[in-house]
């Protein structure tokens, strides 16, 4: 990931080699950096200045320097040369002992783009104190700073997945406020670029699978309060029920729901106040998925299916289903019914409806024994939905 508050790199120092000739290239060359056409002594130069950041004034060109610097932290070379040149001391220095929070953000993210690197990765996660000033940035409440350590976490879990035997993995189930920090952020961040980031690194942690059968997102979180953070983070990142959701917020939907099915098939038990909370947010999501099936998506069947899949975990662990949830599902079985009388069909809506309808004649009977919730549901359905059900339930066919 580039850094993007410079401007078209005006001013990186970068060697053109259609602007030289073949003498000048070879003598030139001896200061690119590997295969790069970026200058060895600039870079040096911008090193030493950065190792004494503390003899001299954060300034504006400065700043520029080490945006370049950042920009530069894409390319393998470059990556490479810095580890060998003893960046990785420096930025340890600069995360303990500076306060200037756009420099702490410029220096995360270069080792957040190094990171990219597995052997990167690991050569720092092979130092507890280097790793430990990188943790401790957690605890500091620039959303800017936060996002890029986040970034390494992020690569750091990746890597976990890939081996783990990697020092990540002691790395972090030993910070004791890894946790509670990305939990914090789920639960109080406005910073959609965090809240997605932090959003993603959950996702990763919760499908490392280790083989001595122990959770690693059970090593690290509290989980009731994680529930209860991601229903937060994603009220935060979609505010309102939208008839059409944009392509950006379906990828958060589903990443969402993959953390929460994944949390769930490794707990026993949850909390009335957690049911409630997430039975709201699917109240949410398939509303706005009820206005979008005229031409369903294989995306937003799977969707559907996910989100009642976790209902039925919760009707599981003895939880009454809503009514105005189940409300929401009726209409869309409605609905996919409509198309397949009109022959508009396919076999992703006729799956999904056979689906639906499994799941409705298992309310049905749980409804049953108290008539109170079916007259509940009654008022909250159409009449041509209700008059769907009742002939489906009596007769097995629509009407």
């Amino acid at each position: 990931m580039e850094n993007n508050s410079s401007e078209d790199n005006q001013g990186v120092p970068v060697i053109e080699s259609q602007d030289i000739n073949s003498d000048e290239q070879s003598i030139i060359r001896g200061d690119n950096i590997g295969d790069s056409t970026y200058s060895a002594r600039w870079t040096l130069n911008t090193l030493l200045s950065l190792s004494k950041i503390d003899e001299q004034e954060w300034s504006e060109e400065f700043e520029t320097d080490l945006c370049y610097l950042w920009d530069m932290a894409t390319e393998k070379d470059v990556m490479f040369f810095l580890m060998q040149n003893n960046f990785f001391s420096i930025a340890e220095n600069i995360f303990r002992t500076s306060e200037e929070r756009r420099l702490l953000e410029i220096i995360a993210g270069i080792i957040s783009n190094m990171c990219s690197q597995n052997n990167i990765l690991e050569k720092i996660g092979e130092s507890n104190d280097f790793v430990d000033s990188i943790l401790d940035l957690l605890s500091c409440d620039d959303s800017g700073v936060l996002i890029q350590v986040v970034r390494i976490l992020q690569a750091a879990a990746w890597g976990i997945q890939k081996n783990e035997s990697s020092k990540w993995r002691e790395h972090m189930t030993r910070c004791e406020i890894l946790g509670d920090s990305l939990t914090f952020i789920l639960k109080s961040s406005t910073n959609s670029i965090l809240l997605t980031g932090a959003l993603k690194l959950v996702q990763s942690i919760s499908i490392v699978e280790l083989s001595d059968n122990t959770i690693f997102l059970q090593q690290l979180f509290d989980v009731n309060p994680l529930l209860l953070a991601l229903v937060e983070a994603l009220n935060q990142l979609i505010p309102t029920e939208e008839e059409n959701d944009t392509s950006e917020q379906q990828d958060i939907i589903e990443i969402w729901l993959d953390v929460l099915s994944n949390i769930l098939h490794d707990e026993s038990s949850s909390t009335p106040e957690i049911y409630d909370s997430i039975n709201k947010i699917f109240v949410k999501i398939l509303s706005s998925k009820e206005h979008n099936l005229t031409s369903l998506e294989e995306s937003t069947a799977l969707c559907i299916q996910e989100c009642v899949e976790i209902i039925q975990w919760f009707q599981d662990k003895k939880f009454k289903t809503d009514v105005k949830l189940v409300s929401v599902i009726a209409a869309i079985m409605y609905k996919l019914n409509i198309i397949i009388s009109s022959n508009q069909n396919s076999s992703t809506v006729r799956e999904l409806l056979g689906y639906l309808q499994m799941f409705w004649l298992d309310i049905y009977e749980e409804y049953e024994e108290t008539k109170t919730k079916i007259n509940e549901l009654w008022e909250f359905c159409s009449r041509e939905v209700r008059d769907y059900l009742i002939n489906y339930t009596l007769n097995g066919t629509s009407l």
